[in-house]
């Protein structure tokens, strides 16, 4: 999963913000199996989703190639629900 999470901050342009949402979307849709297995790995007890999210979320920050705006957004999560996220920027 950090490869993939890796690969999609790569093509991000320096300079660019993006959230956290928005990594997730790219690998739900770029790499669903990857998505899939990594989920399947993070049981939670509730709010599955949100854990899961929670976790890649942790694999973003660990990225060398971001910093951390000190800011959230406000986006649609893949539930089609809006809701906060962190806010990160390529550097």
């Amino acid at each position: 999963m950090k490869e993939q999470i890796g690969a999609i901050i790569q093509n991000i342009k320096k300079g660019v913000v993006f959230d956290s949402h928005y990594i997730i979307n790219t690998l739900i849709i770029e790499n669903t199996d990857t998505y899939l297995k990594f989920a399947a790995e993070h049981k939670a007890e509730s709010k599955f989703t949100e854990h899961i999210h929670s976790e890649i979320a942790k694999l973003i920050s660990s990225s060398k190639d971001i910093k951390d705006s000190g800011k959230n957004s406000l986006s649609y999560n893949i539930h089609g629900k809006a809701s906060e996220c962190r806010l990160w920027e390529k550097i």
